[in-house]
């Protein structure tokens, strides 16, 4: 998962950022760091950290086992982007210079939004692993009408991708109950092209304005869609591009030096 993660990434890394930067991706698994290529010491070693510890509520989520090597893992990096804000308080009890390295927010996405790529009359695809709650999700969507199509669990890649041509959309919909944002799962949407049903996400997603929500699900109209769609892209490439970040803490380790 975190390897196909990775990939999308990379697609997203279409210029020059100004510096040489090292990426690595998933400071949760534990001696990860062991398996990391060798410190550029001429650039930036960034980590990113994934996992939801706390959904925007404080609410624990339910990898709290990780804290620990997050925790650990934090003060390697000269820059920590961790994709969730509701996680600010696992770092509090960090020294002060390490948590001054950690930045917040969904910082993953394109600087230029792809165009629209919705199948005509195609399902809203997801994508995931199951369980009881995604479970009643979608047995509810269909009970609605709604054409959802499933793909089998630990489908990535060029697989995945042949499925997102079907779709008129991608379905996100949370592991756990909670108020949080499954970023690469919606970069992989926009990457695709396509518009986003979710489940209510962290702000700055903003209720079918960035995204349908479910409720909303069985009223969708191709219009509707694309108009969310360009919503989506527009709020994401402006305001958390990948290129855009990395070349702003670029610039704030050269100024700092």
């Amino acid at each position: 998962m975190l390897d196909d993660f990775a990939a999308d990434l990379a697609t997203v890394l279409t210029e020059p950022i100004g510096t040489e930067v090292e990426l690595h991706v998933g400071l949760h698994r534990p001696g990860k760091l062991a398996s990391f290529a060798p410190r550029t010491r001429r650039g930036l070693y960034v980590g990113m950290q994934t996992e939801h510890m706390l959904d925007v509520t404080g609410r624990p989520m339910w990898k709290r086992h990780l804290l620990e090597t997050i925790q650990q893992q934090a003060a390697s990096f000269d820059l920590v982007l961790d994709l969730s804000e509701g996680n600010r308080p696992i770092y509090e009890d960090l020294p002060a210079e390490v948590r001054s390295r950690i930045h917040f927010g969904p910082h993953i996405f394109p600087a230029s939004a792809p165009p629209i790529a919705m199948a005509a009359d195609g399902p809203t695809l997801f994508f995931g692993g199951t369980n009881r709650h995604r479970m009643r999700n979608l047995q509810r969507l269909r009970q609605d009408g709604v054409k959802v199509h499933e793909v089998p669990t630990n489908t990535f890649g060029a697989a995945l991708r042949a499925e997102m041509t079907k779709a008129s959309s991608v379905l996100n919909l949370h592991f756990a109950e909670g108020i949080y944002t499954e970023a690469p799962r919606i970069l992989k949407a926009m990457l695709a092209g396509l518009p986003v049903l979710s489940e209510q996400p962290a702000a700055p997603f903003v209720a079918d304005l960035h995204y349908l929500s479910v409720p909303q699900a069985n009223k969708a109209t191709k219009e509707r869609l694309a108009e969310i769609f360009a919503n989506m892209c527009c709020l994401l490439s402006t305001e958390f591009s990948l290129l855009g970040f990395l070349r702003r803490v670029a610039m704030d380790q050269v100024v700092s030096k």
